[in-house]
């Protein structure tokens, strides 16, 4: 069981207005996969890279597996060597949990303040907007309350965007509805939503359900980072490079990995 932000079904943890609620689990299988090997001295993966997450592909069984998905293990390791037949090495044990998902965390992006930014006059201004001291450039960013329609701070916290501003984006919606399907471009992670997007679009959570969910059946969820036109650019890498159908939940989510990303093959884990 994981701590989720959405369902199984794309659906947000939330109530029908948006008020989002906490402790919300959804159930994951992990598999397991248990090696032995033996070394004349320890390698120094067994002691760094213990916890470490596969930022490259690798292929158990015949199965690809896609980075951030699999993690590795090392429970126990020998003090002293084990001698037979006269040769002494070091038998090291360890693991592969392989987790179709990932191993990133998603967290509420919410808060009762929001960033403002506005040029040398005080304007307001876009968050990519040029630096600089002219007007319509950037010039401050400021942390300020979150204010409700009566301009009075509001009590209880509010969804922020990418840019840490209060959401603002078109796509918000209290169900989540299936918004078009999207193409995945395996190592850019390209997605091709079916709608457009915008910076207001910048931090909004994702739902991917896979193509076939008959043999995929779990949602990936990560978040908007970056956007072009028609196409916009998740966080995290997908598990699958297929069809895809899009859901918007209606929220914003905070998408963290919780641990160290590292080439397995260069590190000489055999696997």
């Amino acid at each position: 069981m994981i701590p989720s932000i959405v369902d199984h079904r794309g659906r947000a943890a939330c109530n029908g207005a948006g008020d989002f609620f906490g402790g919300f689990e959804k159930e994951v299988q992990l598999k397991k996969f248990f090696y032995v090997m033996n070394y004349a001295s320890p390698p120094a993966w067994a002691f760094f890279l213990d916890g470490a997450v596969n930022s490259d592909e690798i292929t158990i069984l015949g199965v690809t597996m896609p980075p951030g998905t699999v993690k590795l293990y090392v429970p126990d390791g020998p003090l002293e060597p084990t001698i037979e037949g006269g040769v002494s090495y070091y038998p090291i044990n360890y693991e592969l949990h392989f987790n179709p998902m990932g191993h990133q965390t998603l967290f509420w992006n919410v808060g009762f303040h929001e960033l403002s930014y506005t040029d040398i006059n005080g304007d307001r201004v876009s968050p990519t907007a040029t630096p600089g001291d002219s007007a319509g450039q950037l010039k401050y960013v400021k942390k300020r309350a979150v204010r409700d329609d009566q301009g009075e701070p509001v009590k209880s916290q509010v969804f922020l965007d990418g840019f840490g501003r209060r959401t603002a984006s078109k796509h918000l919606r209290p169900k989540t509805t299936a918004v078009g399907t999207a193409n995945v471009t395996k190592g850019s992670v390209l997605i091709s939503a079916g709608f457009s997007t915008d910076d207001d679009d910048i931090g909004i959570t994702v739902a991917f359900q896979h193509g076939i969910p008959q043999s995929h059946p779990q949602l990936f969820v990560s978040e908007i980072v970056s956007r072009t036109t028609s196409t916009f650019n998740v966080r995290d890498p997908l598990p699958w490079t297929t069809l895809a159908t899009v859901f918007v939940p209606g929220i914003s989510a905070v998408s963290l990995a919780n641990a160290p990303f590292v080439d397995f093959a260069a590190a000489g884990i055999p696997i």
